[in-house]
């Protein structure tokens, strides 16, 4: 069996897509053989096969024929995502189980694709059959270091196959006007006159798109998102409550049952309906759909007359799982769910505690395994966010029992009510006062940790990490073993890293690049971006703020179009930039820079201003350990004549190609003076306006220049060693997985 799980994780988590597939059905029948005995040899067979024929399909065409990608199509299906929006907005998105795209229609295995739409003709709700026109992309997103949610991955776990850009057309139609119960549900909630719909229908149903950024901010500092995710918890605790109301229902059913063992099969049954009931209502997300199949899986070896010890069950729940979901293994929360449950089943066998009949003894049992199960989890949750919060023991110890105790029973309870048209108002107002006393908690607690953080005490939190393991070194090893680790790697990301590193982002039409030193940090042009919202702030700043980059020495912006100036203002209302240089102020022929073996002199514009934007770029000479870097912003051939004639001996290692590739720029007089080794065009791929075109590509193919091309290697990083460098790039070398692939 872990051979077995070995094969699929290898298959979808290694760097290519090996093609085993003949050892996949091979261990899956000697499990068969194996584990379930011969008898049921022939009622696990044909399941089994079945099961494998899904599987190989995922694997060997998991994705929509590439045929289909920059054209556009008819597409129709339906709608998957629930919305509670009441007017169009300028931009949704949402996911589309489609039925047809094109001529093309899909009967089984119907592609999941993620529709984008700005300026929309209607507003999609879950449940609508519509018909769209759009063009199909393929399943893409910036590739850049650093970033702790990796889009690309989520969506292929969550089988979406590719992206759809809608267009207006008179095609665009609702063909069905039906809704889901998720969706009726979200709109009754939403018309009651409650302050915090958004959160508690999250809590709910799972809907959470109309949480706002500083939403998303709280539960981020307090560690509470996983409370207001639908996941196994939620699903765990309902079927709990399902047990309680099934005991009570037992007298009724008695009546209707022959014997103890129907009995407890029928209870099981209506255990099983009820939380089937509560996927439904919850989109039939993946992660609910799993805890769901886990359920049933316990539940069948419940009634099995071979009893299985808790390990044997968690390999075996682990192993069905994987088989019917293969790409949730590119999932965090399939590894943070099995983690969980291993953490748990692992604090209880090491730390038996004596549970009398008395509620009070089994609260404090209970109690105590959620406080170590807790302890045990930061070194992990620390890894993966790369932030320890301990207001969040805090936050957890409240809203842990608050939520599961009174507050989501009690929504249930609304939603149930509202299903069968009975009205709940006093009661939603009751759950929305609860809510607030929740939000009034975490808010407060944020306000704390944000003067902890002010008060620069890292090391010092360190230090009681170390301290507290050593006293409960004898009581709690287990504990004791993870806040050493917690101390360790806090440490690690705690200590300043010498690196000389430069980083050129990937960040569509736009530029923007960094350069990590030890003597200064330089930044090159902002992304494209406006007021309301930049890739700087999406892309670029987790790389700041995981590289401890508090300060900025010197921003340059090569000029004002907003594909190279648009993340300035997020960065200046942060105080972040010590220096800055543009056309208008500091960068012109002449000014330079210097750190120890890092030097920078800008080679244009000169002091009189051709009244263009892209003409007066400023052109930046960046030399470190003697490798030199050439920005040349959006100039064209005529400002490239004017730089080859004023330094004729100038030649580079690695050029940013002037103006994204265009033809108006990368002239032959150009790139036969500079000879660059490197050559990196920053632009989507493909780029819609045809960048880089093929002839300037040609020019510097025929110098023998390595071409770097961000949109489709994804963000590169030189690194020097010495006076030698070294290029990575995201989706060959630092992150080389099949699905990353362009």
């Amino acid at each position: 069996m872990m051979v077995s799980i070995f094969v699929i994780c290898c298959h979808l988590v290694l760097r290519i897509l090996p093609q085993f597939h003949w050892l996949i059905p091979f261990f899956t029948l000697f499990l068969i053989l194996r584990s379930f005995r011969y008898r049921f040899f022939i009622a696990f067979t044909t399941p089994s096969i079945i099961t494998l024929v899904v599987m190989l399909n995922w694997y060997s065409d998991w994705h929509v024929s590439a045929n289909y990608d920059y054209q556009n199509y008819i597409i129709e299906g339906e709608v998957l995502s629930a919305s509670s929006l009441e007017t169009t907005p300028d931009y949704i998105e949402f996911k589309l189980s489609a039925h047809s795209i094109g001529k093309d229609s899909f009967r089984i295995f119907k592609p999941k694709l993620l529709l984008r739409w700005y300026q929309p003709d209607f507003t999609p709700k879950q449940g609508n059959k519509i018909r769209v026109f759009g063009m199909i992309k393929p399943l893409s997103t910036y590739a850049n270091p650093e970033q702790r949610f990796n889009v690309q991955k989520f969506l292929t776990a969550q089988g979406v196959h590719r992206i759809v850009v809608l267009k207006n057309s008179p095609s665009n139609d609702i063909r069905d006007t039906s809704t889901s119960v998720r969706q009726k549900i979200i709109e009754r909630i939403g018309n009651y006159p409650i302050q915090y719909a958004p959160w508690l229908l999250a809590l709910g149903v799972g809907h959470r798109d109309e949480l706002q950024n500083e939403d998303w901010d709280l539960l981020q500092t307090t560690s509470t998102a996983h409370l207001f995710s639908i996941s196994g918890m939620h699903l765990a605790l309902v079927a709990g409550y399902l047990m309680i109301v099934s005991r009570v229902l037992i007298p009724v059913i008695a009546g209707f049952v022959t014997s103890h063992r129907m009995l407890m099969k029928t209870k099981d049954f209506l255990v099983l309906m009820g939380c089937y009931g509560y996927v439904v209502l919850a989109g039939e997300q993946l992660p609910v759909i799993r805890a769901f199949t886990a359920i049933v899986i316990v539940v069948l070896y419940a009634h099995a007359e071979t009893p299985l010890t808790s390990a044997q069950l968690f390999i075996r729940v682990l192993f069905v799982v994987t088989l019917l979901f293969p790409l949730s293994l590119l999932s965090t929360s399939y590894w943070l769910s099995f983690g969980a449950v291993l953490i748990l089943l692992s604090v209880i066998a090491i730390n038996k505690m004596p549970i009398q009949n008395s509620i009070t003894s089994k609260l404090f049992v209970a109690f105590r395994i959620q406080w170590v199960f807790f302890l045990v989890s930061l070194p992990l949750t620390l890894a993966l966010w790369e932030q320890t919060v301990f207001v969040s023991i805090f936050a957890n110890i409240v809203l842990i029992p608050l939520i599961s105790l009174i507050l989501l029973p009690s929504l249930l309870l609304v939603i149930i009510l509202n299903l069968v048209g009975i009205g709940s108002t006093w009661l939603i107002i009751c759950c929305d006062f609860l809510m607030h006393v929740c939000i009034e908690w975490l808010t407060k607690l944020t306000s704390i940790n944000q003067q902890i953080e002010g008060a620069n005490t890292g090391y010092l939190g360190v230090f009681f990490c170390v301290l507290t393991a050593v006293f409960l070194w004898q009581k709690l090893r287990l504990v004791s073993v993870s806040l050493l680790c917690l101390g360790c790697l806090w440490a690690s990301m705690l200590s300043p890293r010498q690196t000389e590193e430069l980083v050129f982002f990937d960040v569509g039409h736009g530029n923007s690049a960094i350069l990590n030193h030890p003597d200064a940090t330089i930044i090159i042009d902002f992304a494209k971006g406006n007021d309301l919202y930049s890739i700087l702030s999406r892309e670029i700043h987790p790389y700041i703020t995981a590289q401890n980059i508090n300060q900025i020495d010197l921003g340059i912006v090569s000029h004002f179009d907003a594909d190279h100036a648009g993340g300035l203002g997020f960065l200046l209302e942060q105080d972040s930039i010590n220096t800055l240089w543009s056309p208008r102020a500091h960068c012109r022929l002449g000014s330079r820079f210097k750190r120890d073996n890092l030097s920078m002199v800008a080679l244009w514009p000169p002091v009189t201003s051709s009244g263009s934007e892209n003409n007066d770029s400023c052109v930046i000479l960046l030399t470190v350990n003697g490798t030199r870097i050439l920005f040349t912003g959006d100039i064209t051939a005529e400002e490239e004549l004017a730089l080859v004639r004023r330094w004729p001996s100038l030649t580079v290692d690695v050029l940013l190609a002037p103006h994204h590739g265009s033809r108006t720029s990368s002239s032959d007089v150009f790139v036969n003076s500079l000879m660059p080794e490197i050559v990196v065009f920053s632009t989507p791929y493909p780029s819609h306006w045809g960048h880089p075109h093929n002839d300037v590509v040609q020019r510097y193919e025929n110098i023998g220049a390595r071409i770097v091309h961000l949109g489709k290697s994804g963000a590169l990083k030189v690194t020097w060693r010495g006076d030698e460098i070294k290029l990575s790039t995201m989706r060959e070398d630092l992150y080389n997985r099949w699905y990353y692939k362009k």
